[in-house]
């Protein structure tokens, strides 16, 4: 493995990070933060314990079936694990591009329903990816990585800049902080918002639904198999340290 070039490709992609957000995307988030501010303490209390509760449930049931499956975590080469994780994605990116086109065609009722169903599709993915990389996710502690790779790929600018300093203090020296689930909530439905809208429309809902679920698993993809490089990489070199 090389390491340097490793490193390198993984520099470039946080000088990527640092970019300043465009002008339609800078609009579009002050268009939401307003919105957000009218919006009833109510609501978004509602929202974010229907989040939390959500993902929680759904990574609680994900680990235990996969803690009777998968008995021990292989161990693979930084090369075999990014290998594997395209391919797992590609799977996982042609579920949601089916999922999404299904329940754009329902209607309405249909479309509400895409909101869990996805969660759970993308939290599937995170832990199936996470094993890839040799990282355990038998503990709330171990899991804890699961959210991180999860709000990264979720948010804007500022709040991706936050999480990438929360990955890399836990990649250090294994902190965690409290979960902040209305900006988890927040971060997440400003990015789905807009597509996921267009998807309850009858008639064409179908090729939003789609689209958007296989953009957004794109999206997710890039992000996490970068995050976990950068975890396996310093657990590779701390115990290369440790071997001496």
């Amino acid at each position: 493995m090389n390491v340097k070039g490793v490193e390198e490709e993984l520099a470039v992609w946080k000088r990527q990070q640092q970019r300043p957000e465009s002008h339609l995307k800078k609009r579009i988030g002050h268009l939401q933060d307003a919105i957000n501010l009218k919006m009833p303490k109510l609501y978004h209390a509602a929202a974010t314990q229907c989040v939390k509760m959500t993902a929680e449930a759904i990574m609680y049931g994900i680990d235990m079936s996969n803690q009777l499956i998968v008995k021990e975590i292989r161990s693979f080469s930084l090369e075999e694990a990014d290998q594997k994780a395209v391919d797992m994605f590609r799977r996982y990116r042609r579920m949601a591009l089916a999922e999404g086109i299904g329940t754009g065609a329902g209607g309405f009722v249909a479309g509400a329903m895409d909101f869990p169903l996805f969660l759970s599709l993308k939290l599937k993915a995170l832990f199936d990816v996470a094993h890839l990389y040799g990282f355990s996710t038998a503990t709330l502690h171990d899991r804890f990585f699961i959210l991180l790779l999860f709000q990264f790929s979720y948010g804007n600018r500022a709040h991706r800049l936050d999480v990438l300093k929360e990955v890399e203090t836990y990649i250090q020296f294994g902190t965690i902080n409290e979960t902040n689930w209305k900006q988890l909530q927040l971060q997440y439905r400003d990015t789905i918002d807009i597509p996921k809208t267009l998807q309850l429309l009858p008639v064409v809902g179908a090729v939003f639904g789609g689209t958007a679920n296989y953009y957004l698993f794109t999206k997710l993809e890039e992000n996490t198999i970068q995050l976990c490089r950068m975890r396996w990489l310093a657990e590779f070199k701390r115990a290369a340290l440790e071997k001496g």
